[in-house]
């Protein structure tokens, strides 16, 4: 049995059941191929570690660290080091070489007999204030990370390109996986959307934070667009987030408030549901590393309409799936309206593609190949 380490350093808390989780959807299937693979990050529960499931040879288990949350979603591990000491370890993952804790982890002398490996998704530098992270960052650790590591593996071809400039070589890529477990179970409709659905149709959907990155407004001007050509169409919006309250305002200031309907967080396993009203997903945001909610959008039989970043451009590679488009409303409207007028025959042709293409199975396997020839090194 080989051992794995995942730890997550960068980024939100993990909700359980509110997200689909890559390290867990990945580890998932590892253990099928005889890893045991423990996940630290920040969870949203207390006491550690809890066994998240187990097959009886192999378990996944989960490290809920009490962190130093810190600028730029960067957290700091202190207690990480003597797990990670005690665990007897063939390998560590790592998240991103513009994460503290990847960059002190690469770098300890902790760790003598596991393979380090570092998991890009992130392909761009950062803008606006997070410039004095960057700077940071540069300052103290240099272009030297690719010194440290025994294999570099990327999402995406930009991921790649992005490690290559900072002279790694020999970069895997490996897309994320879309644990379908989670649409298994039956549909689970809340009254409000049913009604919603009842009264509105075409439905557009956006599900995601509520942040000026994500440019929710903009979702909104398509849905004001769209309803020219339909009169009784609809939004969905699944989240929360920081312009939540703003948005509202929005809504009812232009008088379409009874057309929009804000569901706040939705639980994993509740989100079948929400894919089985809709017709469409609009994810216009300005930073997108891969998409989760594009493979689940698409597995539930929906056309996507994504901005044109690196993510969805990796995904959206055949019309049938969707498209990426640049910002102009009439564009996204007019597009929406040829998928929602399109043959419900493509359903299937979508949900097919994520199966055939981003099973975490799939994925696993080449993986695990990879890793263990990396530990037989």
């Amino acid at each position: 049995m080989r051992r794995l380490a995942i730890v997550r350093g960068a980024g939100p808390t993990l909700r359980l059941g509110y997200y689909n989780i890559q390290e867990i959807g990945l580890s998932k299937a590892l253990l099928e191929l005889g890893w045991s693979v423990d996940i630290y990050s920040s969870f949203d529960f207390k006491g550690s570690p809890r066994t998240f499931l187990s097959n009886g040879t192999s378990a996944l288990r989960l490290f809920s660290l009490n962190g130093i949350c810190l600028p730029g979603k960067q957290r700091l591990f202190p207690g990480v080091f003597k797990f990670l000491a005690k665990g007897k370890y063939d390998v560590v993952q790592l998240q991103d070489d513009y994460s503290l804790m990847s960059q002190l982890l690469a770098r300890w002398n902790g760790l003598p007999n596991a393979k380090i490996v570092l998991w890009q998704g992130m392909y761009s530098k950062f803008t606006g204030g997070k410039k004095v992270l960057e700077h940071a960052f540069d300052y103290f650790f240099g272009h030297e990370l690719h010194k440290y590591i025994d294999l570099a593996v990327a999402k995406t071809n930009t991921s790649r390109k992005h490690l290559e400039k900072r002279g790694f070589e020999d970069v895997q890529i490996m897309p994320v996986g879309l644990d379908i477990d989670m649409f298994t179970e039956s549909k689970i409709l809340h009254q409000s959307v049913i009604d919603f659905r009842n009264t509105h149709a075409p439905v557009l959907l956006y599900v995601g934070k509520m942040d000026k990155m994500r440019n929710v407004d903009f979702f909104i001007d398509v849905l004001l667009d769209v309803r020219k050509h339909y009169p009784n169409a609809g939004a969905l919006i699944v989240g929360t987030g920081p312009d939540e309250d703003s948005l509202r305002r929005r809504v009812a200031e232009i008088t379409v408030e009874k057309h929009v309907l804000f569901t706040g967080a939705i639980p994993q396993n509740e989100m079948g549901g929400i894919y089985e009203v809709a017709d469409i997903l609009l994810l216009p945001t300005n930073h997108e590393i891969f998409g989760m909610v594009i493979l689940e959008a698409l597995y539930n039989g929906l056309p996507v309409l994504a901005s044109t970043e690196p993510g969805p451009q990796e995904i959206l590679q055949e019309t049938y799936l969707g498209q990426c488009l640049g910002f102009d409303v009439k564009l996204w409207s007019d597009a929406a309206c040829n998928y929602i007028e399109e043959d419900k025959r493509r359903e299937g042709l979508r949900k097919a593609f994520v199966q055939e293409n981003y099973s975490w199975p799939q994925i696993a396997k080449r993986y695990s190949e990879m890793l263990n020839t990396l530990v037989a090194t």
